[in-house]
Order: C-alpha cells, then structure tokens, then sequence
C-alpha cells in the first residue's frame, strides 16, 4: 500500500510539473498559437488565401492586435488581395461584461485597399465570399464573433483608416476603377450599428462625385480642340 502511494504521489508530482509547463508554453507562446489559430480560421471560413502577419495580445489592458492582414481572391475573381489590413486594435470595455455587455472601448482599424470585383459572370466577390461564410462556419466562429450571452453595445472610440477601394469588372474592364477613400484617422463615437457609418460615407461618395466632375470638365475642352 506504502508503495503504491508512493508511485502515485510521484506520478501526480510529474502530471503536475508537467501540466504547468503546458500552461507556462500556452502563455509564452499564446499570440503565436493565436496568429496560427485565426489564420486557419480564416482560411476555413472564407476558402481563400489569408495570412494574419502577427498577433499580440494584452490581458491588463483586454486588447488584441492584429498585424498585416492578407486575403486574397479566388482565381475566378481575378487572384489578387480582396483585404489588405495592415492593424486592426480592439481594446475590450471589462465594466460592461458584468452588465451582460459586448463593449469596446477603443477600435483602431487601418485598411490599404479593398478589392471588389465581378467576375465573367456577373458574379461578385463578396456575395460569393458571403455564401461561403454562411455555409462553413460554425459554432465556434460564430461564438468568437457573438459570445453566447452577450449582447454587443457598439464601439466607444473607433478610429478608421482607409486607402484605396479597387472597382474591378473583368467582364467589362472600362468599368474598373479605383476611388480613393482617402480616410487618415478619421474618428467616430460610439458606434452601434453600420447606420453610424451614413454620414461618413456620404462625404466621401460627395467627394468622388466631385471629383468625377473635375475630371469631366477638365477632359472636354481637350475632346473639343480634338
């Protein structure tokens, strides 16, 4: 009896020296394990190519970084990058989770280009990217997204860069263009819903139809001298 306590004690000593390893390799090695995580996510969820640069993680602030975010089109829709997201920071609001609350209380999102794109078709990129999303993710995607119990309640600060969005019609190119959105740290409060997003984007589609006019003006006194 003596001696199979003592083989128990030690094998319970080495299965604890072993599991805070495990725990102490986790912690260390958390952002890289995460990086490799939503990369193949990604990848299951969307059917495309994604590559998430880097991750980094902060539990005293509750915030996450990701680093170089790259989704490429299909080859249908022409196998260039759909997203090129160079930051996206969120930093959690804690206070609210008592509350039953999904709050952020700082978002700070950096995209270069934006690829929308019809194919020979007519088929778009996003409705087909949407379709695949429906179909493949699952629970765990989905509890990622929307923890189950929590009711989100919008983003206090949110801080929007955004280059260039790509207008590609490889059935027609003469309809391909590219606009540039041309939004540097541009802040908005408390947003709830895409409708916080109207007045935003009325200024810049203000702005290109503006400057679809300069061009129109300035290209016909050239056709005329023609």
């Amino acid at each position: 009896m003596i001696r199979l306590l003592r083989f128990t004690l030690r094998w319970l000593i080495r299965g604890g020296v072993l599991a805070l390893l495990i725990i102490a390799g986790l912690v260390v090695f958390r952002d890289a394990i995460l990086r490799e995580w939503l990369e193949y996510r990604l990848r299951e969820v969307t059917g495309l190519e994604s590559h998430v640069g880097g991750v980094d993680t902060d539990w005293a602030r509750t915030s996450l970084t990701v680093h170089n975010l790259k989704v490429v089109n299909s080859a249908d829709f022409g196998g260039e990058p759909l997203l090129l997201a160079p930051e996206l920071h969120i930093e959690l609001e804690r206070d609210a989770l008592p509350s039953r609350e999904l709050r952020f209380r700082y978002v700070r999102l950096r995209i270069d280009d934006v690829r929308s794109v019809r194919n020979q078709r007519g088929e778009t990129n996003f409705m087909a990217l949407l379709g695949r999303v429906e179909t493949r993710a699952g629970a765990i995607d989905a509890a990622v997204i929307s923890p189950p119990g929590l009711e989100f309640t919008g983003i206090e600060t949110l801080d929007l860069t955004f280059g260039t969005l790509h207008i590609v019609d490889l059935a027609n190119p003469r309809n391909s263009r590219d606009i540039p959105v041309g939004l540097t740290n541009e802040i908005l409060h408390n947003v709830r819903s895409i409708a916080d997003f109207t007045p935003l984007l009325l200024r810049v589609l203000i702005r290109e139809i503006g400057s679809g006019l300069r061009r129109g003006a300035t290209a016909t006194p050239g056709t005329a001298r023609e």
